[in-house]
């Protein structure tokens, strides 16, 4: 039997069978992208989305329609919104749920058609808040745009929330579409907690958790 053809896009209906037998893909997340932009950019690359995402609801679509999603949305010049998309689904979940891991094909393909430029601005950002908060980083988790580590800050700037000299965690996340954030919570007592923003190359705090003290 010959292979079912695929729409304009390489993104099958839903009606359409899948006879390599290739499993759905698993751990799949769907930011909220600029779908005016596909759809000025191409209008099958739009309907092409949408195939995706009704696979995706159906718990259907596989890695071959992912990547041919990328790939399409890249061609017709909406790489932010692709570039985007991969980024946000290159960790994946273990089977125990205690930890993240990296997909390599999905890394491979964002390496392929987006390079690096967005890991060296994480990782520019990430040695800025060693040197702003006086943080010296260890035991490092994660991988990717999810990183976490243990640290000690010496900052004054965190005095007033319990966290200066405290046995500390921190975890770096570039999840959103154009800027890093990070939080830092003490080990020793949770409740005391902040959420910190990468703005014009300088670490601003720009919240708390709900129950954190602030002396």
């Amino acid at each position: 039997m010959a292979r079912p053809k695929r729409t304009k896009g390489g993104v099958r209906s839903k009606n359409q069978s899948d006879v390599s037998g290739e499993p759905p893909i698993v751990g799949i997340v769907m930011p909220m992208l600029e779908l005016g932009a596909i759809e000025a950019a191409d209008t099958t690359a739009l309907e092409a989305f949408r195939q995706f995402e009704d696979l995706w609801h159906h718990r259907k679509a596989t890695r071959d329609d992912f990547f041919n999603l990328v790939k399409l949305l890249c061609h017709v010049g909406c790489s932010t919104e692709a570039e985007y998309l991969l980024r946000t689904n290159l960790l994946l979940v273990s089977e125990d749920e205690q930890s993240l891991y990296e997909d390599k094909d999905r890394l491979a393909l964002y390496l392929e058609l987006f390079g690096t430029a967005k890991q060296e601005e994480l990782a520019v950002a990430i040695a800025a808040f060693t040197k702003q908060f006086c943080a010296q980083l260890r035991s490092k988790a994660g991988a990717s745009f999810f990183v976490g580590y243990n640290t000690e800050p010496r900052c004054d700037d965190l005095e007033k929330y319990g966290l200066r000299n405290e046995l500390c965690a921190v975890h770096f996340e570039y999840d959103h579409k154009d800027y890093i954030e990070a939080q830092v919570w003490s080990l020793t007592a949770e409740d005391q907690l902040i959420f910190l923003r990468w703005i014009n190359g300088r670490w601003e705090i720009i919240g708390t958790g709900y129950s954190c003290q602030v002396y």
